[in-house]
């Protein structure tokens, strides 16, 4: 009884965890740009809230899931170093730096890409936990959800102020944001903006597909979304974001 009562702690406070780091990594990756914390304390959390999903996964038995996150992260990051420094690989060539297309710095692209991994792996331990418990917590499924959406409506009225009034007004450390006048939100640049509104009018509209057998206040709850989340995306000024969501539209 005392173990299950255990596991039952843990596994909520995994969730709680999980909810903070949705939010801290969605709207704070340039925190330290911005004058609020480190980078490192923002890891620091980050290891610490894996550390305890991975523990709530364990204490519930879910070792294949486990042995499954183990295995997608070791192929992601193997994939993406190789990708990256495929022509300095050979036991007899030190790791260099080189050009990729005559422009962009390896070393770079494989910082960045390490950057969004770390992001989104760390993601993964949180998602199974809360799919484990969603008959018994309701609470947790409806909590993700408000979480998402919280961190997508906070990242479009800045957005919208960017785009609006100043395109520098938090805008510090996101890169050529600034300079080709892309609104970029509180992401590292006006690219990842482009990508995450993206998703978030894909969500939206799956939604609102959902929706039809739900009450009238929900789909307008959904078309609204839709419309808020597609004009948050036009001042991101990216090619990405069009094209996704007039994919999405048709299909």
């Amino acid at each position: 009884m005392n173990f299950h009562r255990m596991k039952e702690k843990l596994s909520d406070l995994a969730m709680y965890l999980f909810f903070a780091a949705i939010i801290l990594v969605s709207c704070f990756n340039r925190s330290q740009a911005l004058g609020l914390f480190s980078r490192e304390l923002l890891n620091y959390f980050l290891y610490f809230y894996v550390f305890v999903s991975i523990s709530a996964l364990f204490a519930r038995g879910m070792f294949v899931e486990l042995i499954w996150i183990a295995v997608f992260t070791s192929a992601v990051l193997l994939h993406s170093f190789a990708h990256l420094f495929t022509p300095t690989l050979r036991w007899s060539v030190p790791l260099q730096d080189y050009l990729l297309h005559d422009s962009v710095s390896s070393n770079y692209s494989f910082d960045m890409a390490r950057t969004y991994l770390f992001n989104l792996l760390v993601m993964i331990p949180g998602v199974l936990l809360v799919h484990k418990v969603r008959k018994e917590k309701l609470w947790a499924v409806r909590s993700l959800f408000f979480v998402l959406f919280s961190a997508a409506f906070l990242q479009s009225l800045v957005v919208f102020l960017q785009g609006t009034l100043d395109v520098r007004i938090l805008s510090e450390g996101s890169g050529l944001a600034v300079a080709t006048k892309r609104a970029p939100g509180l992401l590292e640049d006006s690219g990842a903006s482009t990508v995450y509104f993206s998703a978030y009018v894909l969500a939206a509209l799956s939604c609102l597909i959902l929706s039809r057998t739900q009450s009238l206040v929900y789909s307008g709850c959904a078309l609204f979304a839709v419309a808020w989340f597609f004009l948050a995306g036009t001042f991101t000024g990216g090619r990405i974001f069009f094209v996704s969501s007039l994919v999405a539209s048709i299909f």
